[in-house]
Order: C-alpha cells, then sequence, then structure tokens
C-alpha cells in the first residue's frame, strides 16, 4: 500500500512539473513565433525540456537501473514524436485546420503502438530515430526554409490565461489515458508531444497555416540530441550513477542547441 502511495505522489509531482513546463515552452514558442518568426518559434518548442524533470524524479525515487531502462523505452519512443511535427508541417498547408491535430495524433499514436511491439536495442534505437530525423528533415525542408509573412496578431487579455489552459488539459488528457492503458503505454505516453498539441490549435487558429507548417519544420533540428542524450543517460545511469547521467544528456541538449542558435543567428532568418 505505501509503494503505491509513493507511486501516486510520484506521478502527481511529475504531472504538476510537466504542466508547468509545458506551458511555460509553449507561451515562449508562440511569442517567438508571433515576434521573431516561425524560425525560432520552431527551434523553442523542438527544445526537449519536459524530459529531463520527470527523469530527475525517476532517479530520485527509484534508483539509477530503472532510469537505465526508462531512458531507452524513451529513446525509441522519440521514433514516433519526430513523426509528429512532420506530419503537422505536411497537413498544415494542405487540410482543413480542424483535421491538422486529429491527422497528427493519429500518426503519433500509430508510430507509438509500432514502438511498443518492438524489442529495442540501443542501436536499434539510435538507427531508427537516425533514419526517420533524415526522412523528417527531407520532407519538411522546402517548408522550413520557405520564407513566411508572419500576421498581426491582434492580443486579448485572456490570452495568456486560456494558452495556459490549453497546455494543462492536454497533459491531464496524457495522464488519464497513461492510468487506463497500463505502465507499458504510459511509459511511451510520457514522450506524448504536449507543447506541438498546444502550438498545433493556437498557431492555427491565431498565424494561419502558412506560419503553422514553418514552425513545426522548423522543430525538428532542435529535437535530434534527444534520442543520443537519452541512449547516453541509458549506458552511464547504472556505472556512473543518474545524477551524472543526467547531467550528461542534458549537456549535450544544450551544447547541440546552442550550436544551432549560433549558426541562426549567423544567418537571415527566412521569416520575420
Amino acid at each position: 500500500m505505501a509503494r503505491a502511495e509513493d507511486l501516486t505522489l510520484l506521478l502527481t509531482t511529475a504531472l504538476l512539473i510537466k504542466i508547468v513546463c509545458s506551458i511555460l515552452v509553449a507561451l515562449i514558442a508562440i511569442y517567438a513565433a508571433e515576434h521573431l518568426g516561425p524560425v525560432w518559434g520552431g527551434m523553442i518548442a523542438g527544445i526537449p525540456s519536459t524530459v529531463g524533470p520527470a527523469y530527475i524524479i525517476l532517479a530520485i525515487d527509484y534508483g539509477d537501473a530503472f532510469v537505465a531502462d526508462s531512458a531507452l523505452a524513451s529513446a525509441a519512443a522519440m521514433v514516433a514524436t519526430f513523426l509528429f511535427p512532420t506530419a503537422a508541417a505536411l497537413a498544415a498547408r494542405r487540410v482543413n485546420p480542424w483535421f491538422v491535430l486529429p491527422i497528427t495524433w493519429a500518426v503519433w499514436a500509430t508510430a507509438a503502438v509500432a514502438v511498443k511491439a518492438v524489442t529495442w536495442t540501443l542501436p536499434l534505437a539510435v538507427g531508427a530515430n537516425l533514419v526517420v530525423f533524415i526522412a523528417a528533415v527531407a520532407a519538411t525542408h522546402r517548408i522550413a526554409t520557405e520564407p513566411v509573412e508572419v500576421p498581426a496578431v491582434v492580443r486579448r487579455w485572456y490570452d495568456l490565461f486560456l494558452r495556459a489552459i490549453l497546455a494543462g488539459c492536454f497533459v491531464g488528457f496524457v495522464t488519464a489515458a497513461s492510468a487506463v492503458l497500463g505502465p507499458t503505454m504510459a511509459g511511451i505516453l510520457t514522450m506524448f508531444p504536449i507543447v506541438f498539441s498546444t502550438l498545433c490549435v493556437i498557431l492555427l487558429s491565431r498565424m494561419g497555416p502558412h506560419v503553422a507548417a514553418a514552425t513545426f519544420a522548423n522543430c525538428i533540428w532542435p529535437m535530434l540530441p534527444l534520442p543520443l542524450a537519452l541512449g547516453l543517460v541509458h549506458m552511464t545511469a547504472v556505472p556512473w550513477g543518474s545524477a551524472i547521467a543526467l547531467s550528461l544528456g542534458l549537456a549535450i541538449c544544450i551544447g547541440w542547441n546552442a550550436a544551432l542558435i549560433l549558426w541562426r543567428h549567423t544567418r537571415p532568418a527566412p521569416a520575420l
């Protein structure tokens, strides 16, 4: 009974942290898309900001071996996560805005079911992510590099509140689904793209399909280091401890995205 109560407390704490992180990242990404253009909005949205806090909680409560196993499952689940912004970028300019989010959810869910059916090793997970990443970049390259005119947006006093509520509702939906579907799918659902789902609804309704598509197309490159970072956590959590492993994984993500930002800073953005 005590173990069940501890697990409930852990999930509740992780949920609250993920809600806060998701809201902050979604709001910052939307602000960047509105003021700086879809390139910067996409870069911010693509930064893996909601995974780290969850793993810190897992490390404190469950130890190094649990973190190592979870990291491998999360690395495999990134295959599905890469497909979400790819599908959103391709669908945003081709279908009715009301259908974009259901399509992207269907793509992610189909990939997640396929991920669940495979017995993963680290080389297999990294290789699968690399193949999907290359395909995603190739499919969205034109969308990511085309100039896009950002429309003027009329801001209302309640916008911030509504955006925060929307992000929180997405997190609550994923948590409820996790409880119904069991622990295996719950692990995969922790990689559910909450921030991307929030962006999909708000960008399509406020800024139109072209800005939304360009923003999602620019999410893909910032996501690249996460499978590698999770793979490093998987390899080092037991021999070196979770603290060192998670720090190394964080360093990979920070270093990669800092390099991307520096590179973007030296080049003119395609849309402002």
